[in-house]
C-alpha cells in the first residue's frame, strides 16, 4: 500500500484517524477495504475495532515513518544511480581528452 501510494504521488492521511469513519483518508479506506478479503488483515482490523489491540501498525505516525523509510530508499537509489553516471562521464571527459591530444599529435 505505501509503496503504491508514494509512487502515484497519493495522499495517506485524511481529517480522521480512525478506521471505518468518514474522512479517515486513503491509506485507512483501502486497509478497510483490503480487510474484505483478507482473513489476516480482516482479523487485524477486528481487533483494533474491538480495542483489544492497541499498537496495530496503521497509525499517522507509522505510516509516516513508512513515508520517511521509502523516501530514504528512493534518495540512496537515486544517489547511486548519479554517482555510476558520473563514473561514466568522467570516463568520457577523459577519452575525449584523450582522442584531442592524438589529434593534436598528428597534425
Amino acid at each position: 500500500i505505501v509503496k503504491h501510494f508514494s509512487k502515484n504521488n497519493l495522499a495517506f492521511h485524511g481529517t480522521n484517524e480512525k478506521i471505518y469513519q468518514k474522512g479517515n483518508g486513503n491509506f485507512l479506506s483501502l486497509i478497510e477495504m483490503l480487510a474484505k478479503f483478507d482473513p489476516v488483515m480482516q482479523e487485524h482490523v477486528k481487533c483494533i475495532k474491538n480495542d483489544k489491540l492497541h499498537n496495530h501498525y496503521l497509525s499517522k505516525t507509522i505510516q509516516n515513518e513508512l513515508i520517511e523509510l521509502l523516501a530514504s530508499q528512493i534518495k540512496n537509489i537515486i544517489l547511486k544511480k548519479l554517482k555510476m553516471q558520473n563514473t561514466f562521464l568522467s570516463f568520457l571527459i577523459v577519452l575525449q581528452m584523450q582522442v584531442i591530444k592524438s589529434k593534436r599529435l598528428l597534425f
